[in-house]
């Protein structure tokens, strides 16, 4: 990825950490993308790592009750951003277990509020089910960026699992911000070339452009020419190979 696209991604994610619109952070575009990253990682650790008494309590409680009562309760009583705060309270396998009994909609409402950095061995216990009915909802949610950021914290069958609920144009869009850019190349070889014929088709219909070079980064020239051969986008496909 250039580093022009690069700061372009690192400003979208902190613009969505923030709760504030792309256009109020546009001064960050002086600055190169790993400064960018570092002032992220940097704003996450302090607004989303909480270790207020009270929610090491509540999370003690939570682990008392049976785990289908619980996951009722949470979901019933309480805001998605209070749950993702308890999440680092819970050990990995009881978090996991309370997500299996959540909504994907309140799962998906969690997830946004969440660090995956910190939270990959609860993740690496969902069920790929589970994984892409919360990838659906967030995609309905426009959460965009939430989906790159988890994107290099799943293992490769749920990436795919998770792609494959997703229309062309998001994936096309999830390009540009995922999180961990080595896993582009294994995604993109795990994808089929109609799917890949369709992300590439999306680009250039919805000027995707840019947030495509994400995806063409991570393919071979063997792979570019097939899908020349297969869909009408020599185009889209000579102009990324220059």
């Amino acid at each position: 990825m250039s580093e022009l696209l690069a700061k372009r991604a690192e400003i979208t994610k902190l613009a969505r950490l923030l709760g504030c619109d792309e256009w109020d952070l546009a001064y960050l575009e002086r600055t190169d993308a790993t400064t960018l990253r570092e002032l992220r990682d940097s704003a996450t650790d302090v607004l989303i790592v909480d270790q207020h008494p009270s929610l090491r309590r509540l999370a003690r409680l939570g682990r008392l009750l049976p785990v289908g009562m619980a996951a009722r309760i949470a979901e019933r009583s309480f805001d998605p951003l209070i749950c993702a705060r308890l999440v680092p309270h819970l050990d990995n396998r009881h978090a996991a277990a309370l997500a299996r009994h959540l909504s994907p909609r309140f799962l998906a409402a969690i997830s946004v509020e969440l660090d995956p950095r910190r939270e990959a061995g609860i993740i690496d216990r969902l069920p790929h089910d589970v994984v892409a009915a919360v990838a659906e909802a967030l995609v309905a949610r426009g959460e965009i960026v939430a989906m790159g950021r988890f994107v290099g914290c799943l293992d490769l069958e749920a990436v795919v699992a998770a792609l494959s609920v997703v229309d062309a144009a998001n994936l096309a869009r999830i390009a540009l911000v995922v999180e961990d850019r080595s896993s582009i190349a294994e995604v993109a070889r795990r994808l089929s070339d109609e799917t890949l014929s369709g992300i590439l088709a999306a680009a250039l219909d919805e000027e995707l452009w840019p947030d495509i070079l994400g995806l063409i980064d991570g393919m071979d020239d063997a792979r570019l020419r097939d899908l020349a051969e297969s869909a009408a986008v020599d185009g889209l496909l000579e102009l990324a190979c220059r």
